[in-house]
C-alpha cells in the first residue's frame, strides 16, 4: 500500500503489529506490504482496510486520511489495482492488492 499527501509519500512503519501480541494484520521489513495472517474463522469486517489504519493508530474514512480531510486544501482518492475505488475504510483487502491512497 502507498499513501501520499500532496505528492509526498507517507512512511508506513516497518514491523507494525509484530511487536508484543502479533496482530493478524501487520507489516514486516517492507512496510508497503500488508500481511493478513489469520487463524480460525475470518469475517469480512476483519479484512477491511480500516482495520489496518486502526492498528496504525491513524484515521481513514471516505473523506479523511491521517490528518487531512476533503475541503479547500485537497481531496481524498484511492485506487485498487489501478482502478478508482470509493470504498476507502470499508474496502475488503485481498491478496496481492495494490492500494494507493492520495490526498491532493
Amino acid at each position: 500500500m502507498n499513501v501520499a499527501i500532496k505528492g509526498s509519500p507517507v512512511t508506513i512503519p516497518k514491523n507494525l503489529g509484530t511487536t508484543g501480541a502479533h496482530s493478524s494484520i501487520h507489516t514486516h521489513e517492507d512496510p508497503q506490504v500488508i500481511h493478513l495472517e489469520f487463524s480460525g474463522r475470518v469475517l469480512r469486517d476483519d479484512l477491511r482496510l480500516k482495520r489496518f489504519f486502526e492498528l496504525w493508530g491513524k484515521q481513514l474514512s471516505s473523506t479523511c486520511v491521517l490528518d487531512q480531510c476533503n475541503g479547500p486544501d485537497g481531496k481524498l482518492s484511492m485506487t485498487v489495482n489501478g482502478q478508482a475505488n470509493s470504498e476507502f475504510d470499508r474496502y475488503v483487502m485481498r491478496d496481492k492488492d495494490q492500494i494507493e491512497i492520495r490526498f491532493d
